[in-house]
């Protein structure tokens, strides 16, 4: 995926990013748990503040965004909090039915497979009641 934006009026920035996609066994309201950056350090020096887990090196890498907090605080358990500090991958949406891993840079071909495992085990990390809380009749209904 390339994504690209302008700086000033002649040039473009271009940036790749690495990102994997899948179904989640329901749809959950919107949660982002994204690396923090010079945005959202500005974002929260302006009023814009993420949820904070009380862990000061996930809060301190991480900026946590979410439409329900009770999803925030079942999701962000100390096993996830550590399993996401250990891995590469810098952004974790789970959005309209599914689940968007990102990081900069594209990945190498032999990084597919653990890149696949690594976005299972997040989705394992994800309490079962989760998932049955919600509507789980939106599983598998992620088609055009």
């Amino acid at each position: 995926m390339l994504v690209r934006g302008p700086l000033g009026r002649r040039g473009t920035r271009s940036q790749t990013h690495g990102v994997a996609v899948a179904p989640l066994p329901a749809h959950v309201p919107t949660l982002r748990i994204d690396s923090e950056n010079v945005l959202s350090k500005l974002a929260g020096k302006v009023g814009f503040s993420g949820f904070e887990t009380g862990s000061p090196a996930f809060d301190q890498r991480f900026r946590v965004h979410a439409d329900d907090e009770a999803v925030v605080r079942e999701v962000l358990h100390q096993e996830m909090i550590e399993f996401l500090l250990d891995e590469k991958l810098e952004g974790w949406d789970l959005v309209g039915g599914w689940l968007v891993a990102t990081r900069e840079g594209p990945w190498d071909s032999e990084e597919l497979a653990p890149t696949a495992d690594t976005v299972r085990r997040f989705m394992s990390l994800v309490p079962e009641h989760v998932w049955s809380a919600r509507d789980s009749g939106a599983s598998g209904d992620h088609g055009g």
